[in-house]
This record gives structure tokens, sequence and C-alpha cells, in this order.
């Protein structure tokens, strides 16, 4: 008859779902929720795209091992992880840090999307001793998007601030 598989996608595309997101709550995480993997992936990689030029960087769309090229020099990754009904963390999967310099990772929660980036250096340390998976490593932050085990900066503008001094790029 039925599986508990079944099931379980049952409750996720129905009104736990609709519960858990919701236009009232935040209509832009309302309406990524309701995307497959993959184009949320490609939604949330243009919307950084836009951002960067927005900003005055030069963006090159690379695909494959990382998402953006930055003013000819900066390897940019984009993550994105939603919440789930019932579970209270939040997965970033397939990290592969030597592909990226910078990793952006996009929540998507009910009431709001929050940035956060980190280093090649600082992913890497997060790493050292633990078990990477055939497609990456897997990062969980928490019900309240955060991790105590992995050094990450907050928002868009902590990296405008601290790469527009170092590198002169934004105008």
């Amino acid at each position: 008859m039925f599986t508990m598989n079944e099931l379980e996608q049952a409750k996720l595309n129905g009104i736990e779902r609709s519960i858990l997101f919701s236009l009232s709550k935040n209509p832009v995480s309302y309406e990524i929720s309701l995307m497959n993997n993959k184009d949320k992936g490609q939604r949330i990689e243009w919307m950084m795209y836009r951002r960067f030029l927005r900003h005055g960087f030069n963006v090159d769309y690379v695909g494959g091992r990382y998402d953006l090229l930055v003013n000819n020099d900066i390897r940019i990754e984009i993550k994105c992880a939603t919440a789930r009904h019932g579970n209270s963390s939040y997965v970033i999967q397939k990290m592969k840090p030597e592909h990226f310099d910078i990793v952006f990772m996009v929540f998507i929660a009910p009431d709001k999307q929050e940035i956060k980036w980190s280093t090649q250096r600082d992913v890497k340390n997060w790493a050292s001793g633990r078990v990477r998976g055939a497609e990456g490593y897997s990062i969980v932050f928490n019900s309240d998007i955060e991790s105590n085990s992995l050094r990450y900066k907050n928002g868009f503008d902590s990296f405008l601030e601290e790469y527009a001094w170092q590198n002169e790029w934004v105008t």
C-alpha cells in the first residue's frame, strides 16, 4: 500500500507545509519553498549575481565547480538551505572548499531570508577531522541559523565592508 516515505512527502506538501511557510509570514520565502531544489538554487544564484552587480562588482556566471567569478579573481559558491517542518536545523550540502574562495550560504526561513558567508580557509578549518561524503561536506546550522563550529560572517553588507577596504572594489 503506502510507504513511510510517501507519507512524509504528503506531510511536506500538504497542510503542514502551508503552516510552516505562508504568504502572510513572508511572500518570498513562501514562493521559494514551493520550488524544487534545482530551481531554488538557480534563482538564489541569479539573485546573488544581481546583488553583486548592483554593488559595482564585475561578475561572471560560471556554474560548474563554483557559481560566480567576481572581479576576475574571486570564486564564489552559493549554497541554499530551507527550513523543514519538524526539523530544527538547516543543512548546507555538497560543500567542496577546494572549489571556491568565498561561499555564500542563503537560508530560507518561513519569515525571512538570511545570508551568511565564509572563506575557503574557514571552511577547511571546520572540515579538518570531519568525514567528507562522496559529494562534499554537509554543514548543520541550528533553528536560529547559527553554527558553533563554523566561522562565518553575517549578511552581504559585512562582505562589502571587508572587501571594499582590502581591494577597493566597491564604488
